[in-house]
């Protein structure tokens, strides 16, 4: 099936984390690094509210952590926080999420096609189609008895809020209240 229900009995304390090293020019990093992970309650970072710090083997700018197997993730704080991207002031998925008859707890992001330099700057307009960035959105909803979580992609769809949220919000209005009408943006 391709929603099921969600079940709280299982959350998780540590998640399983792949990245990709590479230096200014583009070129994979290998060996050892140490790195140090956070969560952020602000996407301009700030103090984090969660750190964890690994010795990480890298393999031709590959990675593999498991976060969470120092310190507990601290999964009530993170809700809170994803709930704030979709109804805070500052959430970069407000507009999309607005008047949602549910509270939505969720993630924007992108996912970049190809790296830039240190010294340049993005610039979407000045890129060919296919090399735009990746929209991203996670999302989980009622946020307080979760019933269905959402992850969408938007290939080259530039960033998570203005790409992937409203299509998650379609995803999730159809689920939560029955409303199809997917011509119609939130």
């Amino acid at each position: 099936a391709l929603l099921t229900p969600l079940t709280a009995s299982a959350v998780p304390t540590q998640v399983t984390h792949e990245g990709y090293l590479a230096d200014s020019v583009g070129t994979p990093i290998d060996g050892t690094r140490t790195i140090t992970f956070g969560i952020y309650e602000t996407r301009k970072f700030g103090t984090p509210f969660w750190t964890e710090t690994h010795d990480v083997e890298v393999d031709n700018g590959h990675y593999t952590v498991v976060l969470g197997d120092i310190d507990p993730l601290h999964w009530e704080r993170i809700g809170e926080a994803m709930i704030g991207v979709t109804e805070g002031l500052q959430g970069t998925s407000r507009i999309a999420m607005r008047g949602a008859p549910y509270t939505v707890a969720g993630k924007t992001g992108t996912a970049q096609v190809f790296s830039i330099g240190q010294d340049e700057e993005y610039d979407a307009e000045e890129i060919d189609e296919r090399l735009r960035d990746h929209a991203l959105f996670i999302a989980y909803a009622p946020a307080e008895n979760p019933t269905i979580a959402v992850a969408v992609v938007v290939e080259n769809g530039g960033g998570g809020s203005a790409g992937a949220a409203p299509v998650a919000r379609k995803i999730l209005d159809a689920y939560l209240v029955g409303e199809m009408d997917v011509d119609e943006q939130p």
